[in-house]
């Protein structure tokens, strides 16, 4: 299980359950995965995380008592070891134990490891500093996301930021700044030859280096 934000910013919760198949004819055991769905939640603690896995068991017509392990990743009200949605589900089930989702775990080793070297950490910051410089004002966004034809305005991708923790944002980061390189080079040049302002042009002209 699992919480993100929607393209209209709510919050939708996924849920996947993961069981097991019986035939006892070919005397074979198979492990499937379903996709059960998006759900809104309107609150975000512990016990409405909770709730909210009852509630769904129950509509699906599924004992929550057969259940053996949950797995989510790493925050707090998920995992966490005295209130924590693994702790309140143990409370309810013994049996189910909670294993940190593996994909995400994948993610924080590859974070990690990437902060070891350098000039890799180097270069991370420097995609971050590129977007913060344009994201943290209206006119330089405007300049890169717009440039001079505005005609193909809504087709331009934009640049994202540098995600700590979830690897597949920082590819979509590297993604985005190498296909407007061009676009970030002449917007920044366009700064600095033409800002009345001096720190502004101290900033551009570093990133532009």
């Amino acid at each position: 299980m699992d919480s993100t934000l929607d393209i209209t910013k709510l919050d939708q919760l996924s849920v996947i359950i993961r069981y097991t198949v019986i035939n006892f004819e070919e005397k074979k055991l198979e492990v499937k995965e379903s996709f059960v769905g998006f759900f809104e939640l309107k609150h975000h603690g512990a016990a409405d995380y909770t709730q909210m896995i009852c509630e769904i068991l129950s509509k699906l017509d599924l004992d929550i008592n057969k259940c053996h392990g949950q797995g989510y990743d790493g925050a707090s009200v998920m995992s966490g070891v005295h209130s924590g949605v693994q702790t309140r589900i143990k409370e309810l089930v013994p049996s189910a134990s909670y294993i940190h989702c593996c994909s995400h775990n994948l993610n924080l080793v590859i974070s990690d490891a990437a902060k070891c070297h350098s000039k890799v950490l180097n270069f991370f910051d420097t995609v971050q500093a590129i977007f913060n410089f344009f994201g943290s004002s209206a006119p330089r966004w405007a300049l890169l996301a717009f440039g001079h034809d505005i005609s193909i305005k809504i087709r331009t991708k934009v640049l994202k930021k540098v995600c700590p923790t979830r690897w597949e944002a920082r590819h979509d980061a590297i993604f985005s700044l190498k296909e407007r390189y061009i676009d970030v080079l002449k917007s920044l040049t366009h700064i600095i030859l033409t800002s009345n302002k001096r720190s502004e042009k101290t900033l551009a002209s570093g990133l532009k280096l």
